[in-house]
């Protein structure tokens, strides 16, 4: 599998009573793929996945995964603060027909290098499905996985690329570097930089939010 393309991460919207909106959700994704974008990507931070119970995210990948019905593929976000809790999501968002999952590091806790290394395998080895990395740093207290161990990581066999939001393009520039052409995609995480890293990530495809999804996704194909 090959990531390219726009992938939103979309809001999770909820009703006046706290209750997830799943009609507005369903809304909000037809909106999304009306304006050309490659994928679905529910649970991120943008869906606020820190503020849901378990029994909510599950309720909102189904949604996702059976309202869009094959038109593009889904991805849900399975990061979670303990290595058991994200294989645990990701064998619930697997079970539901999940595209793949984007897994953020821990944000609380700031675990080293190895013990992110194997935070990360261990997740990849407990599913089937494709895994996409997510290095947020601004969220998760400065916590950022290196590129050496990015590097590492890729040679996972269903660990497949990286949602890099580090804002840092040297640093997203390296990770390209250090990783193989063929088989792992690194997909930008910020607005900002957008065109400015289309160059340099252009093996790497890219991931945006869901601020001007048809300008977007028209960019990405006349730069393609």
């Amino acid at each position: 599998m090959k990531l390219r393309g726009i992938i939103p991460p979309v809001v999770t919207p909820m009703t006046t009573d706290q209750e997830v909106d799943l009609p507005g959700l369903r809304k909000h994704i037809d909106l999304m793929l009306a304006r050309g974008v490659h994928g679905i990507f529910v649970l991120g931070t943008t869906g606020e996945f820190y503020a849901l119970d378990e029994h909510e995210k599950q309720q909102v990948v189904a949604a996702a995964i059976a309202h869009v019905g094959g038109r593009a593929p889904v991805y849900a976000g399975t990061g979670a603060e303990t290595t058991r809790e994200v294989i645990r999501l990701t064998k619930m968002a697997e079970k539901e027909g999940a595209a793949g999952v984007s897994v953020i590091t821990p944000y609380f806790i700031k675990p080293n290098q190895a013990e992110l290394f194997d935070h990360f395998r261990r997740i990849a080895e407990s599913t089937a499905l494709p895994v996409v990395l997510y290095n947020n740093p601004a969220t998760c207290g400065g916590l950022s996985i290196e590129p050496e161990t990015v590097a590492r990581l890729a040679e996972v066999p269903n660990i497949i690329g990286i949602k890099d939001s580090s804002g840092d393009l040297q640093n997203t520039i390296e990770i390209i570097r250090q990783t193989p052409r063929d088989t792992f995609s690194v997909l930008n995480g910020r607005d900002r930089s957008f065109s400015r890293r289309c160059k340099p990530a252009r093996r790497g495809r890219y991931r945006r939010r869901a601020t001007s999804p048809r300008n977007c996704a028209s960019e990405f194909t006349n730069r393609s």
